[in-house]
């Protein structure tokens, strides 16, 4: 069974499967996007660039909403933060934040890899 994808983006096969675990930094960095609930009801959503590596946070960004800029803003600290090499591999889910043409345009720029 395939995923329902509900947004019309473009998505990259998993170029993840199969491969060795990173042997170095900046190989691989993964993202994600979580929500936190707030007291008044409301929610908080809290994007995380890792590198998979090290497993460390690189770059995070926290927003009340989870449009597209969210993931850009926490990928651009992310870049900030580690010395960024032609090919690294972007690994994430397939939601339309990932996907969206801003942020495919932003790694293609920087000559990285979707996975």
């Amino acid at each position: 069974m395939f995923p329902v994808l509900r947004h019309p983006y473009l998505i990259s096969p998993n170029w993840l499967l199969g491969r060795p675990f990173p042997v170095n930094p900046n190989e691989v960095w993964v993202g994600d996007i979580t929500y936190i609930a707030m007291a008044n009801g409301s929610f908080l959503y809290l994007a995380v660039w890792m590198d998979l590596y090290s497993r460390k946070t690189i770059g995070w960004q926290l927003e009340d909403n989870m449009k597209e800029e969210l993931v850009i803003a926490a990928f651009k600290k992310a870049c900030q933060n580690r010395l960024v090499k032609e090919g690294l591999i972007i690994h994430s889910d397939r939601g339309g934040q990932y996907a969206g043409n801003i942020f495919r345009k932003l790694i293609l720029d920087k000559k990285m890899f979707r996975a």
